[in-house]
C-alpha cells in the first residue's frame, strides 16, 4: 500500500517586523495558508502569538513568525507556493537533499 502524499499550503508576501529600538523594517516571509483538504500535514507559526497570515505588522501585534511543517513520517510532501512578491521566489527545506545540499544520507542520531 502506498503512502498518502501529505501538502501544505504556503504564502509568500511583504510584511513588517518590529525591531528592538520600536522602528519597523521591510521584510517578506512565508506564511501558512489554508490547510489541504484530506491532507493530515500541518502548517503552524514558531511563534504562536504570531499573527495567522503575514499582515503588515505595527508595534501593537506580535511579529512575523517562520512557520513548521510536521509530515507524518514515510509520508510524502507536496507544498503549494503563492508568490504574493513582486519577484519570483524558492524554498530550501533544511536537512533535504538537492538544490546543492549534498548527494548522501546521514545515518547518525542526534543527541
Amino acid at each position: 500500500m502506498a503512502a498518502a502524499q501529505q501538502q501544505v499550503n504556503l504564502t509568500a508576501a511583504r510584511t513588517n517586523t518590529t525591531l528592538p529600538d520600536g522602528s519597523l523594517a521591510p521584510m517578506w516571509g512565508y506564511s501558512c495558508g489554508a490547510a489541504a483538504g484530506g491532507s493530515t500535514a500541518t502548517c503552524a507559526a514558531l511563534n504562536p502569538n504570531a499573527p495567522a497570515i503575514a499582515p503588515v505588522i505595527t508595534p501593537n501585534t506580535p511579529g512575523w513568525s517562520p512557520v513548521v511543517i510536521t509530515v507524518p513520517a514515510g509520508q510524502g510532501l507536496t507544498i503549494n507556493l503563492t508568490n504574493s512578491l513582486p519577484v519570483p521566489t524558492s524554498i530550501t527545506i533544511v536537512g533535504q537533499l538537492g538544490g546543492g545540499l549534498g548527494t548522501g544520507g546521514n545515518d547518525r542520531a542526534e543527541p
